[in-house]
C-alpha cells in the first residue's frame, strides 16, 4: 500500500490564499518529456497529443498532465505527466489496453525527443484557493 503523507498550511500570497506544499511523502513522479518540433509539424504534434491525451485522461495511473510550448523558443515542447509511481507507468499504463492507441499518436514524434526521464518531486506549491 502506497502511504502518502501531505502537510498543508495556509499562506497569504499577495493578499490571496494559498495552499503549500511543506512535505510529500510518496511514489509518485513526474515524467518530463522535452521535444525539439520543427514549425512545419508543431501543429501536427499539438493534434497528436490532443489525441493522447484521451487515453491519459482514463489511465489510473497517470494523476495529472500538461503539454507547453517555449514562449522565447516556440519549437521547443515539453510534456509534463505526473504518475502514481514509475511501476505504475512502465508496467501498468504501457500493458494497459489503450496504450497502442497513445503510442500511435506519438510515436511520429519520438525522433524529436532531447529528453524523457522520471523526477521525484522535493517540494511545491499549489495553485491559489479563492
Amino acid at each position: 500500500m502506497i502511504f502518502i503523507l501531505l502537510h498543508y498550511c495556509i499562506v497569504t500570497n499577495k493578499g490571496r490564499n494559498r495552499f503549500a506544499l511543506f512535505e510529500r511523502d510518496t511514489n509518485m513522479v513526474v515524467e518530463y518529456i522535452r521535444y525539439v518540433i520543427d514549425e512545419d509539424s508543431s501543429a501536427q504534434f499539438e493534434q497528436a497529443y490532443r489525441r493522447a491525451a484521451s487515453v491519459l485522461d482514463v489511465d489510473p495511473h497517470c494523476l495529472s498532465y500538461e503539454v507547453s510550448r517555449g514562449v522565447e523558443e516556440p519549437n521547443r515542447f515539453i510534456v509534463r505527466i505526473e504518475w502514481d509511481s514509475v511501476e505504475g507507468h512502465e508496467k501498468g499504463f504501457r500493458a494497459g489496453p489503450r496504450f497502442g492507441d497513445f503510442f500511435a499518436a506519438v510515436k511520429p514524434f519520438f525522433g524529436d525527443i532531447e529528453e524523457m526521464k522520471h523526477y521525484s518531486v522535493l517540494f511545491a506549491q499549489l495553485p491559489a484557493v479563492e
